[in-house]
């Protein structure tokens, strides 16, 4: 299973043109790693210090190592949905969400070409259909990073 990207047994050929994609305008021309670079600058130039790496490890006063989460504030969630759902309504659902609690979609996802076959017959297929959406989960205003659920 590790190794599952890879091979794709999961993927069904014929659907892959049924996939969508939507790249938040807001977000700009650059790629994911431009966009964490510049929100570490935005960290420093706003708190004084640098942002946290992913993980680290401390040792305590007793001598004991534990492990601190650090900061992660591009995120990838993954929506079960319908089958009639649309890119639209994941992009109202990514408003909802930047009203709310100031996470921001910056790319959705439309997955319609997983799933797998019964007794190797194409028209016996199982649809796994579900969205990845990448979000910002930094506010800019209070550079407080928060998961919810």
């Amino acid at each position: 299973m590790r190794n599952i990207g890879e091979t794709k047994i999961y993927l069904v050929p014929q659907l892959v043109a049924d996939n969508e994609h939507w790249i938040n305008p807001r977000f700009g021309d650059y790629d994911l790693q431009t966009h964490y670079d510049n929100i570490k600058q935005m960290v420093k130039a706003k708190a004084g210090r640098a942002m946290q790496k992913k993980e680290r490890e401390r040792k305590t006063k007793s001598g004991k190592i534990i492990k601190v989460a650090g900061c992660s504030p591009i995120r990838e969630g993954v929506l079960l949905i319908k089958p009639d759902t649309t890119l639209e309504d994941v992009r109202r659902f990514g408003e909802e969400c930047q009203e709310r609690w100031g996470i921001t979609p910056l790319q959705i996802f439309l997955h319609k070409d997983e799933g797998h076959w019964l007794a190797g017959e194409p028209s016996q297929t199982i649809r796994r259909v579900f969205k990845s959406v990448v979000v910002d989960s930094n506010p800019i205003i209070t550079l407080i990073s928060f998961s919810i659920g």
